[in-house]
């Protein structure tokens, strides 16, 4: 089974993946050379490390940190800029413990990557840095799901019936690809601020 993020269906197309989409900050092109430079979308007593690094390289692979926009228990997920497609990316960063577990997760992230369908964020690119394996996909400038609700709680009946249509739409189709997203919640279900919906 793998684990596939997803999003709202856009009005038209858009590029993107997790950001606020209140007071989105100008992004500094200059690269942090330590932590304390590095902002820190993910608040206080975030993980300021990638395995065992004392601070974040300034590239991951050929991606460009520009800024940390949250963290969890199993990595970092970053705003990166991807030089030779000259896009943003969203580039999460997982802590492993185990070859077992580094080979699950990019076996796992190659198989969501065939996935193409509007309500499911687009995987541009898996490798690996310093032994901790990486996903580059697209970057979503909006919200999650849990932070729409924690700003407009309650959400109309309507607007809730039209977005759970929207998972449900996008975790059928990974079904039907043999894919399982174990971790749908509203925290990992972005909505996009250009969507209009």
């Amino acid at each position: 089974d793998a684990v596939a993020p997803f999003r709202e269906q856009p009005v038209r197309p858009t590029q993107t993946m997790t950001r606020e989409a209140k007071g989105l900050r100008n992004i500094t092109r200059q690269l942090p050379t330590s932590n304390s430079q590095l902002p820190n979308r993910a608040g206080k007593g975030s993980v300021s490390i990638i395995g065992t690094l004392a601070a974040p390289p300034a590239t991951i692979g050929r991606y460009e940190l520009r800024e940390r926009i949250a963290h969890g228990g199993m990595g970092v997920l970053y705003l990166a800029y991807d030089p030779i497609t000259e896009r943003e990316v969203a580039l999460k960063v997982l802590r492993v413990d185990s070859a077992d577990l580094r080979d699950r997760f990019l076996r796992e992230a190659r198989l969501a990557a065939r996935l193409q369908h509007p309500n499911i964020v687009t995987i541009y690119d898996v490798g690996a840095h310093e032994d901790q394996p990486f996903i580059a996909m697209e970057f979503i400038a909006g919200e999650t799901l849990a932070q729409l609700v924690h700003r407009q709680a309650p959400l109309a009946l309507s607007r809730r019936i039209a977005l759970m249509e929207q998972v449900c739409v996008g975790l059928a189709y990974a079904h039907r690809h043999g894919i399982v997203h174990r971790d749908v919640k509203p925290a990992n279900l972005m909505i996009s601020r250009d969507s209009g919906v």
